[in-house]
């Protein structure tokens, strides 16, 4: 399932305990927001599959029905903290200082986190526990 702008949106105005409230203005923003943020995000999909030297970007949306051309995960995850701290950067700076402290959580886990995985070939022969 292929998470959309309006997905990514809705879970942005969860965070930020909007989402009976007056949202036109955070729509109109929430596009480009994304669209930035996607290029950040981009590297860290698994299924991509990228020639060295070559640097893709993601689809660019231009309403909330496309989809987001990241993995769910990423974009369920890490994008709906990003677009919250974008949306409130000038109306509430220490709510958005909070997202974004939790999207650049999100940053170092993935970029920490192994890209491939290998088989461990075990070089002494024994099972512990033996």
């Amino acid at each position: 399932m292929a998470t959309t702008v309006q997905e990514v949106f809705d879970m942005a105005m969860a965070l930020t305990d909007n989402c009976a409230g007056d949202t036109a203005d955070y729509k109109v923003r929430a596009v480009p927001i994304i669209n930035m943020l996607s290029v950040e995000l981009y590297q860290f999909c698994t299924h991509r599959n990228i020639s060295a030297g070559e640097r893709p970007l993601p689809v660019f949306v231009t309403k909330t029905d496309d989809e987001v051309d990241l993995d769910d995960g990423l974009a369920r995850g890490a994008l709906p903290c990003g677009l919250a701290a974008g949306l409130l950067a000038e109306e509430n700076p220490a709510m958005a200082a909070y997202h974004a402290q939790r999207y650049d959580a999100c940053l170092k886990l993935l970029r920490n986190a192994p890209r491939e995985f290998e088989a461990i070939t075990d070089v002494y022969g024994e099972k512990l526990g033996s």
